[in-house]
């Protein structure tokens, strides 16, 4: 059975496809990192470059479907007072429903010198709604994740995954974890890894969540050390009682990343 949580944010059939490549909940989901980030810039013209993406709205005037070997659409827009040819690797079904002449698009293109590349394309709605590909087209830089494909999951698909999560479905909470009235937060958010504002914030937080996960197996060491001091065999879990304890051992002061690890050790060993 499907993840309730999942099942809610995406419905059954996509829950239980995301239970088929390893990620069975939301927090799984959460932390299956981009491999990669791509920066998307405005179609305004001048130099371009084929290590950037660029997006844009068009109007379409004209398609073809050429069939061989390898199908795909020739698709001709209208930009500015310029027209802009693109290819289109796909034959999916939705394409042919979704192509109309006089429809103006929100597009993301590769430039491929001199050829451009469709990689995706949405009918233009309300680009005030960020639910919609990257949101405003204005003159703006963003930052695309780009994911390593598991089976049927490709880059796009966890992308428009993500897009359908709420900022607060990226927290974890730390409460219970943290000692009252200290300054520090209780939730870490990683939404700057999935839909990051900038680099900076970007490498800023896969960093602190990494430096949870290096700090997990010091935890881990920790813990063997002392049943081993104790003459006692591992146990099969951890309560959270324990784990708080224990934590007072480490003859330091915990920083927020290290305590975040802490709620990493409750998910991975406390009894679920």
């Amino acid at each position: 059975m499907a993840d309730v949580v999942l099942t809610k944010k995406f419905g059954a059939k996509t829950a239980l496809e995301l239970e088929t490549v390893g990620l069975t909940n939301l927090y799984q989901l959460i932390t299956y990192f981009p491999i990669n980030l791509t920066e998307i810039k405005p179609l305004v013209g001048g130099h371009y470059s084929s290590h950037h993406k660029y997006i844009a709205n068009l109007k379409l005037l004209n398609f073809q479907l050429k069939k061989g070997s390898r199908p795909y659409f020739l698709l001709e827009f209208e930009s500015g007072y310029n027209r802009l040819s693109c290819y289109y690797f796909t034959t999916a079904k939705y394409v042919f429903n979704l192509l109309q002449v006089g429809q103006i698009y929100q597009v993301i293109l590769t430039y491929k010198s001199p050829f451009w590349n469709l990689d995706r394309l949405a009918i233009l709605q309300d680009t005030t709604s960020n639910k919609f590909i990257l949101g405003k087209t204005e003159l703006k830089t963003w930052l695309l994740p780009v994911y390593q494909r598991i089976l049927a999951f490709t880059s796009n698909k966890f992308i428009n995954l993500h897009q359908r999560l709420e900022n607060t479905d990226y927290e974890l909470n730390l409460s219970g974890l943290i000692p009252e009235n200290n300054l520090l937060a209780n939730t870490l958010s990683l939404s700057d890894i999935h839909r990051p504002k900038s680099m900076q914030k970007f490498l800023e937080t896969k960093k602190q969540y990494l430096i949870f996960k290096v700090f997990l197996q010091q935890m881990s060491f920790k813990y063997i050390d002392q049943n081993q001091q104790q003459k006692l065999a591992l146990a099969g879990v951890l309560d959270a009682d324990f784990l708080k304890d224990l934590t007072k051992l480490i003859p330091y002061e915990l920083s927020l990343s290290q305590k975040k690890t802490i709620w990493d050790i409750l998910q991975d060993l406390c009894p679920k």
